[in-house]
């Protein structure tokens, strides 16, 4: 990922093999997968993605040690877990390789509103391509075959937390059970609109706004940002506006259990 003045390119390299080419979201420890699998609906109460049952809510240290528990007791050679950051940034990378559009709003046209209370997964069932949305208000939608992508219930982003100096730590390795092995500093948002972003060597991006735009400029999100929080992204049915896009990160403390606060399950 490249940018030269207000241009950003995103493009796909042939040679994986190079000292330079940092690619996290297929890293498990020490060892590059070749397959990511992201479960097509959010998780439920059996800590698996099923289709016509309604989301689990619960804090994200309570998912995260119940998923631990459920599948694998080695927290080091673990497969699955809560989405992490690396591959929420790869589904990211693939809508505007796809759309080439920042302004996601424009293009997603409208997702479902609830307003209310979480509903079942089940919605886009019926929909065989990889992705679906309509200008309905009852509806709900799926991009690259994820159901919910954005509203209905929050996805915990496992693997993160932002420090005393309110800059976002990572753990690269996505093993992303023992909190001592995040990475500092590799990232520091803004609490505002994004106006532009920029790529690290280590694959993050990170806002470059220094005022605040409105929900019609630019990349049409926000980053929230606080000190000793954990993020969660792509919205929840109820407190929904135009701030809340593909891009956008909000947060919570790890040990928040809000209705609204749920997981997608993760296999690498």
């Amino acid at each position: 990922m490249s940018k030269s003045w207000s241009i950003i390119t995103l493009s796909i390299t042939s040679e994986p093999n190079k000292d330079w080419y940092q690619y996290y979201a297929h890293t498990k420890g020490n060892d590059d997968k070749n397959t990511l699998y992201l479960w097509a609906y959010k998780m439920v109460s059996w800590y698996k993605s099923l289709s016509w049952v309604k989301p689990l809510s619960n804090s994200r240290s309570s998912i995260r040690s119940w998923v631990k528990s459920t599948y694998d007791s080695s927290a080091w050679t673990n497969r699955y877990s809560q989405i992490t950051i690396y591959p929420r940034w790869f589904i990211c990378a693939l809508y505007m390789m796809k759309y080439g559009n920042p302004k996601s709003q424009s293009v997603i046209w409208k997702w479902y509103i609830w307003w209310s209370s979480t509903v079942n997964t089940w919605w886009t069932n019926n929909q065989t391509s990889a992705s679906y949305w309509t200008s309905s208000n009852t509806s709900q939608i799926k991009l690259f075959w994820l159901e919910d992508f954005r509203w209905n219930i929050f996805e915990w982003i496992d693997g993160n937390l932002y420090n005393s100096s309110t800059q976002l730590t990572v753990d690269k390795t996505n093993s992303i059970y023992q909190d001592s092995d995040y990475a500092t500093n590799l990232w520091a948002p803004a609490n505002w609109w994004i106006a532009a972003i920029e790529w690290t060597n280590d694959g993050m991006f990170k806002n470059t706004s220094t005022s605040w735009w409105s929900s019609t400029e630019y990349y049409t999100d926000v980053f929230d940002t606080y000190k000793w929080r954990a993020i969660v992204a792509w919205g929840k049915f109820n407190g929904m506006n135009d701030r809340e896009w593909i891009f956008y990160f909000s947060q919570a403390w790890a040990a928040d259990n809000w209705e609204w606060y749920g997981a997608r399950l993760m296999y690498l």
